[in-house]
């Protein structure tokens, strides 16, 4: 087949008509979310950063609270702890 530059023309006027389609179908994809709800994933997210610092501090609190002597026996006491507060997380 050869390609005039009508021909030409057109396939580069589907192949942008596609790239079109491609870009609103994302745009679509994307929710769209009112004040309020906006507001309230922002609130979400800084009450998520506040808890994982309480669990940040609780876990240095219990390992500095461990009547461990010796460095050995203190990772083995913090061990433990992560090790709880791991299987808290995972309930």
């Amino acid at each position: 087949m050869k390609i005039t530059k009508k021909v030409f023309k057109h396939m580069i006027k589907e192949e942008l008509a596609k790239s079109a389609n491609v870009e609103e179908e994302k745009e679509e994809v994307m929710p769209s979310y009112s004040e309020y709800e906006a507001e309230d994933l922002s609130s979400d997210e800084q009450m998520i950063v506040l808890l994982k610092d309480i669990v940040a501090q609780l876990k240095v609190l219990n390992y500095a609270m461990t009547p461990a002597k010796t460095a050995g026996a203190s990772a083995g006491e913090k061990a433990r702890a992560s090790y709880t507060v791991s299987e808290s997380e995972d309930k």
